[in-house]
Formats: C-alpha cells, structure tokens, sequence
C-alpha cells in the first residue's frame, strides 16, 4: 500500500511538473534575423529584418550595421507583422547613416487593437539597399534590440545576422541563348560540309 501511495505522489509531481513546463512562456525561443541574399552590382533590392518564436510581442526597436563601401540604404519601411493582430501601430523609421553604414533607432509599438501582441514570427521591417559597384559581402548586424509584450516585459531574444552576396551584374546566358548559339554552329557546320 505504501508503495502504491509513493508511486501515485510520484506521478502527481511528475505532472505538475509537465504543466509547468507547457504554461512557461517560450522566452529564449525568440529569433531576429536578417536576410541573405545574393544580388548583382548595382541592384535595388529588399531585405527583411524577422523575426520568430515570439508570443505576444507589443514592440521592438533594433539598430542594424552594413557594409557602406559595399551598400547603400535607401529606406526601411515597417513590416506587417506587428500589425497581424489587428491593431494600429507607432513606426520610427530611425535614422540612414550611408557614411558610417548604420541605420539607428528603429521601432515599432502597437497603439490600438486588443491589448495583447502578437505570436509567432512575421516581417518586422524592410530595408531596401542598393548595392555598390564593387562585389563582396557585406555582414549585415543586428545589435541594440529591445522586445518587450503587452506587460512591458523585455523578451531575449537571439539576434541571428544576416550578409548580403554581391556578384558580378554582368547577366548569365540564358538557356535560349545557349541553345540558340548551338544550334548556329550547328547549321554553319552543316552548311560548310
């Protein structure tokens, strides 16, 4: 009998144990990231900062680092992630800083809505860039970043940087053309025979 008690309070704590485990808020589980593309010199491109793994984010605010001999910020505009939950939002864009490649002071907070954040993981911000006429890659650095939710809580969050690949602009043959030139050759040999 004793030991039937014993296995049953075992089980019990087992399982208070295992609800306390599921009801934990997934703190430490929050990705911010950058993109990695791969883009030719001189081309205007987007990149979006994301974010994921996050339950009820109310705002965010991150300065992000580029390579500027390599690329050149034009704008950063807000993603449509904070605003999935139906509210409105406060944006800042920050501040472009093309000579020391820093953009500084981005946020965004929800105003109106439900009173709650938003889960899971969506586009916080887009940058769009144009690359330089030099190719490289350029690290593209998130630092300075604040999550908090609706109770004004920071969440950790881990920052995963990001890097753009900047390839030579000059255009790859296409298929067609490949085959085209081909099937040139092709007939001039036949035409020479």
């Amino acid at each position: 009998m004793l030991k039937t008690i014993e296995r049953l309070m075992f089980r019990m704590v087992l399982t208070v144990m295992g609800m306390a485990a599921c009801a934990a808020p997934g703190y430490g589980s929050i990705v911010i990231s950058a993109g990695t593309p791969t883009v030719n010199t001189g081309q205007t491109f987007d990149l979006n900062v994301s974010i994921s793994g996050v339950s009820d984010l109310f705002s965010w605010q991150f300065d992000l680092g580029f390579d500027h001999t390599l690329l050149t910020a034009n704008s950063i505009t807000e993603g449509p992630f904070l605003k999935s939950g139906g509210g409105s939002t406060n944006y800042g864009a920050g501040t472009i800083n093309n000579t020391t490649g820093k953009i500084t002071n981005t946020f965004d907070t929800l105003t109106g809505g439900p009173g709650t954040g938003v889960n899971g993981a969506g586009v916080l911000a887009i940058v769009n860039f144009t690359a330089g006429a030099s190719t490289g890659i350029s690290t593209i650095s998130l630092s300075n970043i604040f999550l908090t939710d609706s109770n004004f809580n920071t969440l950790p969050n881990t920052p995963q940087n990001g890097s753009v690949t900047i390839q030579s602009g000059v255009p790859e043959p296409t298929t067609l053309a490949l085959f085209s030139a081909a099937l040139l050759l092709g007939l001039l040999h036949k035409i020479r025979s």
